[in-house]
């Protein structure tokens, strides 16, 4: 395995990404706005879909936005009745469950 470096800002990323796509005769994929990494997104919410028919409400983690993009998309395909909250994490929070 190979660990390429780059310098850490969008400039440098951009620069690497690019030679490496033109070295690698590469394909970029988005990490969350391609829509085939949404649409593999999209089977988390038809396994809730499966697992729990009744949801009335799911509450995701939003980064980039193709989770929250897949799951909703699929959930409201299967559903009409959803509701959905995106959390944006700053800091670690722990939720106990009983």
């Amino acid at each position: 395995m190979t660990i390429i470096y780059c310098e850490p800002n969008d400039a440098g990323r951009e620069a690497t990404r690019t030679e490496l796509i033109s070295r690698f005769n590469a394909e970029m994929i988005h990490p969350s706005q391609d829509p085939r990494v949404i649409s593999g997104q999209g089977t988390i919410g038809i396994e809730l879909f499966n697992q729990a028919p009744n949801l009335d409400l799911v509450v995701i983690p939003v980064g980039g936005g193709g989770l929250i993009s897949g799951i909703a998309t699929a959930e409201h395909k299967l559903q009409q009745n959803v509701f959905f909250v995106s959390l944006i994490m700053n800091d670690m929070i722990v939720i106990q469950c009983d």
